[in-house]
């Protein structure tokens, strides 16, 4: 995904794939504390994490690896965590036109799954100069993929 973004000049947060406990300390450090860790194929919600620091991203995959379901937790994804507002966006498209019917406005601070979250429609935070950029953007992604 963030090859994609970066393909379309789209800005996006530091961060990495992983595959070791020792990768994450090192791509930790480099994009520099607090990060978001999670399994892979997760968004948002189940397995996330904010590590303050190299003791705290030790600890919890340490507990993870400790787990029954140590399997499911590599790859990991290592992002820089910045605290904000999150909104989500639906679009639909036939390959040529998109249509972007709403931008909702998470009320639970970020890194909270969107299918355990409250949102707000329309989204009463956000400038237009903010929408019309998550807009341009969504149109970009949907018509990449």
């Amino acid at each position: 995904f963030y090859q994609m973004l970066r393909k379309l000049s789209i800005p996006h947060i530091p961060g990495q794939g992983v595959t070791s406990s020792q990768e994450a300390l090192q791509v930790a450090e480099s994009i520099g504390y607090p990060v978001l860790i999670r399994p892979s194929y997760v968004i948002g919600g189940q397995g996330m994490v904010i590590a303050q620091d190299a003791a705290e991203l030790a600890h919890t995959i340490e507990g993870w690896l400790g787990s029954k379901q140590a399997a499911t937790f590599f790859p990991l994804l290592v992002d820089q965590y910045i605290p904000g507002k999150e909104v989500e966006v639906d679009a639909v498209c036939d390959g040529d036109d998109v249509l972007v019917p709403g931008i909702y406005e998470h009320v639970e601070k970020a890194g909270v799954h969107s299918g355990d979250s409250m949102a707000l429609f329309p989204a009463p935070n956000l400038t237009i100069a903010q929408k019309e950029t998550l807009v341009a953007y969504t149109k970009s992604i949907a018509r990449e993929m």
